[in-house]
């Protein structure tokens, strides 16, 4: 896996730093960047008590946590207050996330949110009750006016539960006027007591362009922190950078009386001294929540190596908590750094100031360049900086045998600029030299007689990885004197491969965004003294940022419109298409790039049916998105990209465990379970009736199940009791029971 470092950046406007965070970029809060932070008159939102159990900014898989967790114990109906004087500006209910849900807001522009409740206050519930019912469903969202329900700093709005998803607790956020989420800990009465400092567990280093590496590879390479005394941590080992990286870190803080690992508060980012980088999670944006995927390192996670806070931004975003917020934060680069030593020291403080340290050492060091030509029976190489090289490793062999090795080091202090070797009676060589940091250079295989071996295949491979192309030449014989042509358009040109050993060589070329289509890649060279060729091609569709547009892929059967919103950086589109047990899959790459507003995707092919729509998957289960403008064949993709199909959906919900208690009294109460093969079930479409009478139940879509708990006593004898479930589909399932009451 390889990181590019995007060198094409939006100009982005200065930060508007006020009250101690920068104006969000997500929705630009010019008004709410007015408004004053860290006012004493606030008040704690529960009596549930005051034990954090996740913190502002936290890692959530598509978004920043918008807020705090506060502990209920495991236990439900505490009482909620308002924060401060204002008016319930909403009331919502949805069978997961929030659950049941308040937003005050306040006359100083903020608005304070209550998630994950039991109830409302009884005014409130009975409204909310009201409108459930007249709309036959459990989730409702309701705006209120001001003079609806005001309310006063202190008063019960709300009792804790644990509607939506997850256990008891209450979630509470603040939000300026942009709708950007706050940290709740900016105002003093809402912080709480932390004296435990943060624990570094590990730090990532990553190359970020194609011929980067670190220690030797091209891959992330992660560092276990070792213990150095209190809250202070090193990496034995130095860091061995050669191109473009970047740092990361993987810290959690934990709040006394929770035994839960939170998120920190900043990170802070010292080479040589000097800070270079530094994050505050003061504020997050509320649109455009998914560019979390931006600043946690999405490779290391979804290799199950860690969760890493990433130390720089090799993307253009508009996350409102970098300093310097500029191209190129925070990564290492030649130019910034000179090649050798350098000390580098990561810091992580809880927002109580409570902090750890974890230092070391990387090396900036590029591998030996040289270059090598054939003059009669000897080799003769010169080196460009002989001073930083160690050793020298020069093979010899025939193509009828193995290879044998030979090191070459300096006589005297140094290598010499120019050395000889003879090539005996040798058919190839292969050249490869050590600096003094141990980096070793790509091998140079170069051939010595006109001699032939046996005869062997050659193929090439071509790779889009990010906004680069990767061509791989591959033999199961030795290579030599590959050429590799691209014809892109009405443009042709020459991509300079590396050997990565004798029998694989690999280029790079960044394609034209002006150029969309196929590309022909042709190759040729020896394998084994003989001449060799090989061709490969790919289809590839570039996009600008800023641009709208409507790509047309696999014979117009797959479009893709986009406008000026749809992404941070140039994409560069690729699909494949595969047959598989679902059907037809189109997977559309690369998968690791982030988009800004999204795309919408509009997928032709296969008979029309009722129960047929345009269904996403990125890495997990299918999600439905057809239904754009009430076209199941199109939808709107916008986190990251995936795999695309149009799917049938014609087995309807499923009910279960279907119970009816307490049918001595005339209170019944009824519960059932529910599930979906693939579209998922509508909850708007969860009918209860009880002798043809709608009655709503509360619906937890996190567990699949549902609960009606008569109010009003029914009659004594025979009733009837209907169930109506449908899927997002339209398939529906339809259960009747009759019950007896005494």
């Amino acid at each position: 896996m390889t990181r590019y470092l995007i060198l094409g950046f939006l100009l982005l406007p200065p930060p508007t730093l006020i009250a101690g965070f920068p104006s969000s970029g997500s929705a630009p809060a010019r008004a709410g960047d007015t408004l004053i932070t860290g006012r004493d008159g606030w008040a704690w939102p529960t009596e549930a008590g005051r034990v954090v159990t996740s913190t502002f900014g936290e890692y959530r898989r598509e978004h920043f946590h918008a807020g705090i967790d506060i502990s209920s114990g495991d236990m439900t109906g505490y009482k909620v207050y308002a924060a401060d004087d204002g008016y319930v500006a909403r009331i919502s209910i949805s069978a997961t996330g929030y659950g049941k849900m308040l937003q005050v807001h306040h006359p100083d522009g903020y608005t304070t949110v209550y998630a994950h409740l039991q109830k409302f206050a009884p005014a409130i519930d009975a409204r909310a009750s009201a409108e459930q019912q007249t709309r036959e469903r459990y989730p409702v969202d309701i705006d209120c006016t001001p003079s609806e329900f005001p309310v006063h700093q202190g008063e019960v709005i709300a009792f804790s539960g644990s509607t939506g998803t997850g256990s008891p607790h209450l979630h509470f956020e603040v939000r300026d006027e942009q709708t950007n989420p706050l940290n709740p800990f900016l105002w003093p009465p809402l912080r709480v007591v932390d004296t435990i400092a943060p624990t570094i567990t590990k730090i990532a280093a990553s190359p970020l362009r194609y011929d980067a590496t670190v220690d030797g590879r091209h891959e992330p390479r992660v560092y276990v922190a070792r213990s150095a005394g209190r809250n202070r941590f090193r990496i034995s080992a130095p860091i061995v950078l050669a191109g473009p990286a970047g740092l990361a870190v993987a810290v959690r803080d934990r709040i006394p009386g929770s035994r839960f690992r939170n998120g920190v508060y900043t990170n802070t980012l010292a080479i040589d001294g000097h800070v270079c980088y530094s994050v505050r999670l003061d504020r997050t944006p509320g649109r455009r929540a998914h560019e979390i995927a931006l600043y946690y390192d999405r490779f290391l996670l979804s290799e199950g190596r860690g969760r890493f806070e990433k130390l720089y931004m090799n993307t253009p975003n508009d996350l409102p908590f970098y300093s310097p917020h500029t191209p190129l934060a925070g990564t290492i680069t030649e130019s910034q750094f000179a090649q050798g030593p350098h000390a580098f020291s990561i810091t992580c403080s809880d927002f109580n100031g409570n902090s750890a340290e974890i230092s070391g050492t990387f090396i900036i060091s590029r591998p030996p360049a040289f270059s090598a030509t054939r003059l009669g029976d000897d080799v003769q190489v010169r080196l460009f900086e002989p001073a930083d090289v160690r050793r020298g490793v020069i093979s010899t062999r025939r193509f009828t045998s193995g290879w044998s090795d030979q090191t070459w080091t300096p006589r005297g202090k140094e290598m010499p600029a120019t050395l000889s070797f003879p090539s005996g009676d040798a058919d190839v060589m292969k050249i490869r030299f050590e600096n003094l940091r141990g980096i070793s250079s790509n091998p140079l295989i170069i051939s010595t007689s006109l001699a032939v071996g046996p005869p062997a295949g050659l193929a090439a491979t071509c790779e889009p990885e990010g906004d680069n192309v990767c061509v791989r030449v591959i033999s199961d014989g030795v290579i030599t004197s590959p050429r590799v042509t691209v014809v892109e358009g009405e443009r042709q040109f020459a991509v300079v491969t590396t050997a990565e050993d004798e029998s694989r060589h690999v280029g790079w070329f960044h394609p034209d965004v002006s150029v969309r289509g196929y590309r022909r890649v042709a190759v040729t060279g020896f394998v084994n003294g003989r001449p060799a060729g090989a061709d490969a091609g790919f289809d590839l569709s570039p996009i600008a940022p800023g641009t709208k547009g409507t790509l047309e892929l696999d014979g117009g059967r797959l479009r893709v419109a986009y406008d000026s919103l749809s992404l941070l950086t140039p994409l560069f589109l690729w699909l494949r298409k595969s047959e598989q047990p679902e059907g037809t899959v189109y997977t559309l790459g690369p998968e690791d790039v982030v988009l800004g507003d999204g795309i919408t995707i509009t997928l032709q092919g296969g008979p029309d049916t009722l129960h047929r729509a345009l269904f996403y998957r990125e890495g997990g289960r299918w999600e439905l998105i057809g239904g754009l403008k009430g076209d199941p064949s199109s939808g709107r993709i916008t986190r990251t990209l995936g795999d695309v199909a149009l799917l049938t959906d014609d087995t309807p919900p499923s009910l279960s465990r279907l119970s009816i208690g307490g049918t001595s009294g005339r209170k019944p109460r009824i519960t059932f379970r529910f599930s979906d093969d693939l579209s998922g079930v509508e909850y708007n479409e969860v009918k209860v009736y009880i002798d043809n009478h709608a009655v709503v139940p509360d619906i937890d879509g996190e567990h699949h199940r549902a609960v009606y708990q008569t109010v009003d006593p029914l009659g004594r004898g025979s009733h009837q009791l209907t169930i109506r479930l449908k899927d997002r589909m339209g398939n529906s399932t339809t259960v009747e029971r009759r019950f007896v009451l005494r």
